[in-house]
C-alpha cells in the first residue's frame, strides 16, 4: 500500500563555536615544566604534554588557542535561517561580521519587513552598519546600533536566495581583549512579516555566531630564537630558569622558579609582549575565595527637563498656570454675555438676561472617517471629556450675576457635528496640505443652548483630525508614512528617548511640524498607531509617549497601500480595507 513518507529537514553545516580547553599538566615537587607560546594561526591546534617530568627531561606545551568547529544545524521544513557569521579577528582590529540566509530546503520564504537587535557580548565597537538588506529595502538602524528594521517601500514581500546578506556590519575588537576570548553574537526580538503584515516570525531561524579573538600579527619575522636550558637532574628544592631573547609582539614567555609544592599554584602573566620586555611569573598559594572584581556602568548623562512649545496659531489663547502641566492640556477662561434671544435648558429667576460659561478643555485627535456611531452601541464622534470643566453664569437685568449650583456634564454636546463632517466641510487637495487641513474649533453645547464667553464669541474645543495611517500628513497613505514610522520606531528605542524627545514627521513629502511636541506630531502619531482600537475611549487623547508605534504598525501601512493600489481595490473603501489588514483587531476585538 502507498504509505506517505515525510520529507526530513535538511541539515547545513553552520558555525557554532567550540571553545578548546586547555589541558592540565601534574607537577611532582621538585618538577618543573616550561610553557612555550607564540602566534596561533587560525585552523592549526596546540597540543600540551604532561606527565611527570624525569631528571635531566624538559617538557614543552603551547598556550591553548580557540578552534572553530562545526556542528549541524536542522532548519526546519518551510522555514529559513538567518545566520550570523562565525569570524576571527585580533585585539584592536576591525572585522565584517554578515548575517546571511540560509535555505537549504528551499523554501523560498517571501518577506516584506523585519525588525531585529544584534547584540554582541563582549568588547566590540559597531564601526559600520550595511544600508541595504538582501530583500530589496533600506535598513533603518537605532541611534546605538543594536536595532535594525526594513520595509520594502510598495508593500511587496521579496526571496533572499540562499547565500543572501541580510546585512553587514563591521566590528572593531577593543584593543585590550585578550587572545583566546570568544565573542558571542546573537539575534534577539526578531519580527519579520510578510506582504499583508502577517507574523512568519517562526519562519526564519536565528543562528548566533561569534568573534574569535587570537593573538595578534607579528610585525616583522625575527632572527631570534628561545632557548630552555635545563641543569641536569633536578633535585628538591632546586631552581630551573628558562631563558629567552627579545620577545616579539604575540608572543609570551614564563619563568617558573623554585619547587612546586603540592597545592600551589604558579599563576603566568602573559600577552602580546613588546620587544625587549620580560614577563613576570607570580607563585604562591593562591588564597580561596579571593577575586579581582572591575564595577563598571552607564555614566547617567545630565538630566534635564526642558519645556518645548511650538508657535501660537492665529486666533489661539494661551493661559500660564502655576504647577506642573499636564502635557495636551490647555486651562482657558472665557467670560461674556449669551446673546438674547437664545433658549437655555435652565429655569431662570425674574428678571434673567443672559449667561455665559467657563470653560477647561483639552485637545481630542480624530479620524476623517469617524461618523459617530459604534457597531457596539457606544457614542462615537467628539469626545464630550474634551470639556474638563464647566461653570455656566446667569446674568440678571440689574446687573447681578448667579453662578449655577448644579451642572449636568451629560448634557456636553457638539449639536450634532462629527469628525467625518467637520473633515468633509473643508476641501482638500492631496499633498498641498496646510495647518488648516487638519485643526478645527468645534463649537460647544449645553443641551441645547450654544455656549458663549462673556464677550459672546462661542466656545470651542480644538480638534486635530486627518486620515488613518497618514504619519506624513499629507492627506495620502504610502510607502512613505511607513518609512517614517519605522524610523521614529528606531530612534525612540535609543538613548532614552521618548515621544518628547523624537519628532515624528520629518518628510518633506508632508506638512512641516516645528517640533517632537507640537500637536500635529501628536496628530501623526495617531494616524500613524494603527493598530490601537479605535474604539478605546482613551484613544482621542493618547499623547506619543503613551502610544506603541513599533514595525508593526509600519507593516501594516504597506499592507493597506499596496491594496490600495491594486486594481482589485478600485471600487473597495479606505474604510474597508483597513477593516480586511486589521480584521477584528481594529476595534479591540
Amino acid at each position: 500500500l502507498f504509505s506517505p513518507v515525510r520529507q526530513q529537514p535538511q541539515q547545513v553545516d553552520l558555525f557554532s563555536p567550540v571553545r578548546q580547553q586547555p589541558q592540565q599538566v601534574d607537577l611532582q615537587p621538585g618538577e618543573t615544566t616550561t610553557t612555550t607560546s607564540g602566534p596561533v594561526q587560525p585552523g592549526e591546534t596546540t597540543t600540551t604534554t604532561s606527565g611527570p617530568v624525569q631528571p635531566g627531561e624538559t617538557t614543552t606545551s603551547s598556550t591553548p588557542t580557540p578552534i572553530i568547529t562545526t556542528t549541524p544545524i536542522v532548519v526546519p521544513k518551510d522555514s529559513i535561517a538567518w545566520v550570523v557569521d562565525t569570524v576571527t579577528a585580533y585585539p584592536g582590529e576591525e572585522v565584517k561580521v554578515s548575517i546571511k540566509v540560509k535555505d537549504p530546503n528551499g523554501s523560498n520564504l517571501a518577506i516584506a519587513g523585519a525588525q531585529f537587535k544584534v547584540t554582541p557580548d563582549g568588547k566590540v565597537e559597531l564601526v559600520k552598519a550595511g544600508d541595504k538588506s538582501g530583500y530589496g529595502a533600506d535598513i533603518v538602524p537605532s541611534a546605538d546600533g543594536y536595532k535594525f528594521v526594513f520595509a520594502d517601500g510598495t508593500g511587496t514581500a521579496h526571496v533572499a536566495p540562499d547565500g543572501s546578506v541580510v546585512i553587514d556590519l563591521t566590528y572593531k575588537v577593543g584593543e585590550d581583549v585578550a587572545p583566546g576570548t570568544v565573542i558571542p553574537i546573537s539575534i534577539k526580538d526578531l519580527f519579520v512579516s510578510d506582504a499583508d503584515g502577517n507574523d512568519i516570525t517562526k519562519y526564519v531561524m536565528p543562528v548566533d555566531g561569534a568573534i574569535y579573538v587570537i593573538p595578534g600579527k607579528t610585525d616583522e619575522p625575527t632572527d631570534t630564537t628561545t632557548t630552555t636550558t635545563t641543569s641536569g637532574p633536578v633535585q628538591p628544592g632546586e631552581t630551573t630558569t628558562t631563558t629567552s631573547g627579545p620577545v616579539q609582539p604575540g608572543e609570551t614567555t614564563t619563568t617558573t622558579s623554585g619547587p612546586v609544592q603540592p597545592g600551589e599554584t604558579t599563576t603566568t602573566t602573559s600577552g602580546p609582549v613588546q620587544p625587549g620586555e620580560t614577563t613576570t611569573t607570580t607563585s604562591g598559594p593562591v588564597q580561596p575565595g579571593e577575586t579581582t572584581t572591575t564595577t563598571s556602568g552607564p555614566v547617567q548623562p545630565g538630566e534635564t527637563t526642558t519645556t518645548t512649545s511650538g508657535p501660537v496659531q492665529p486666533g489661539e489663547t494661551t493661559t500660564t498656570t502655576s504647577g506642573p502641566v499636564q502635557p495636551g492640556e490647555t486651562t482657558t477662561t472665557t467670560s461674556g454675555p449669551v446673546q438674547p434671544g437664545e433658549t437655555t435648558t435652565t429655569t431662570t429667576l425674574p428678571g434673567y438676561k443672559s449667561s455665559y460659561a467657563v470653560i477647561e478643555t483639552q485637545v481630542g485627535y480624530y479620524f476623517s472617517h469617524d461618523n459617530g456611531i459604534r457597531a457596539n452601541g457606544q457614542p462615537g464622534g467628539f469626545n464630550k471629556e474634551q470639556v474638563k470643566t464647566l461653570k455656566i453664569v446667569d446674568v440678571y437685568e440689574d446687573g447681578t450675576e448667579k453662578e449655577r449650583d448644579t451642572i449636568d456634564m451629560s448634557l456636553i454636546n457638539f449639536g450634532g457635528a462629527t469628525p467625518e463632517s467637520a473633515y468633509n466641510g473643508r476641501t482638500h487637495i492631496k499633498g498641498q496640505t496646510t495647518v488648516t487641513d487638519f485643526k478645527y474649533d468645534i463649537p460647544v453645547f449645553y443641551g441645547d443652548m450654544a455656549l458663549k464667553d462673556k464677550s459672546g464669541n462661542a466656545l470651542n474645543v480644538t480638534a486635530y483630525i486627518g486620515v488613518k495611517g497618514d504619519a506624513t500628513l499629507n492627506n495620502i497613505v504610502d510607502s512613505v508614512d511607513a518609512s517614517t514610522v519605522l524610523k521614529y520606531y528606531a530612534n525612540v528605542q535609543t538613548n532614552n528617548n521618548t515621544g518628547d524627545t523624537v519628532q515624528l514627521q520629518t518628510s518633506p513629502a508632508g506638512l512641516a511640524v516645528s517640533s517632537p511636541v507640537d500637536e500635529l506630531d501628536q496628530l501623526a502619531a495617531f494616524l500613524a498607531d494603527v493598530t490601537e482600537n479605535e474604539w478605546s475611549n482613551l484613544n482621542w487623547k493618547l499623547r506619543k509617549t503613551d502610544r506603541s508605534l513599533t514595525a508593526v504598525d509600519a507593516s501594516n501601512i504597506l499592507a493597506y497601500y499596496a491594496k490600495r493600489q491594486s486594481s482589485d481595490y478600485d471600487s473597495v473603501s479606505n474604510y474597508d480595507i483597513w477593516n480586511e489588514v486589521l480584521g477584528d483587531s481594529r476595534f479591540g476585538a
